[in-house]
């Protein structure tokens, strides 16, 4: 990744370095790298699977209750969802990343001796609000690309298509699900169409559970 030792050790101080290639440097400096690109599968993973719940939980309840309360519920539970998904794994990983970094950082002083203990320590918070916001961000967007239809919907773009959007919605999700198993094939030089089977596998358990439970509970 560095095209050299001197790059290696401060390729921030170089002019002709984009922010990009400043950042991912220092992931590579602390380690880190590898974090953010399992976390980018996982993030979507967890924004996913618990969002088609949610609307799969809705969809069934609509056809036995009134479409557009169901739908309000629904897309409330949604947004809910989304807010809660950034702060929890903003702060999560932000004090998990904290506490690592305290460890992290006496590592790098003993490895680069030609950066000074200040700019170790610079480089080490960057990269945890990176990694903090990543994985409060990525399940957080995951959400709310999910549930684009419904946010049609909601402003007017496709009026009254309140089940209709729910099922668009649940399409958005498996698209998403199969982005990430493409993602994971590549990652791992490993056949693509495996992974998507397993990603999208996924998603579908998630609703067959979800209609088992309805069927018990006669919802």
């Amino acid at each position: 990744m560095f095209d050299s030792e001197e790059c290696e050790l401060g390729c921030d101080d170089q002019p002709n370095t984009s922010i990009i290639d400043r950042i991912e440097n220092e992931l590579e400096l602390t380690h880190r790298f590898e974090i953010v690109r399992r976390h980018l599968a996982m993030d979507v993973f967890d924004g996913v699977l618990p969002i088609l719940g949610i609307i799969m939980a809705g969809i069934i309840a609509a056809h036995s209750q009134e479409s557009f309360l169901v739908f309000e519920t629904t897309i409330l539970a949604s947004v809910g969802a989304s807010i809660a998904h950034f702060f929890s794994g903003f702060s999560s990983s932000y004090l998990t990343e904290t506490a690592e970094g305290k460890v992290l950082i006496e590592e790098l002083e003993k490895e680069q001796k030609t950066l000074s203990h200040d700019k170790i320590v610079a480089i080490e918070h960057e990269t945890t609000l990176l990694i903090s916001l990543m994985n409060g961000l990525i399940p957080s967007l995951s959400v709310l690309l999910t549930i684009i239809p419904m946010i049609l919907t909601v402003i007017g773009i496709f009026p009254h298509l309140y089940l209709e959007s729910m099922y668009a919605s649940v399409i958005v999700g498996f698209v998403l699900l199969l982005l990430v198993g493409i993602y994971l094939g590549m990652v791992a030089h490993d056949n693509i169409v495996k992974y998507a089977v397993k990603t999208l596998g996924a998603g579908g358990i998630t609703i067959f559970l979800l209609m088992i439970v309805s069927i018990i509970t006669g919802a």
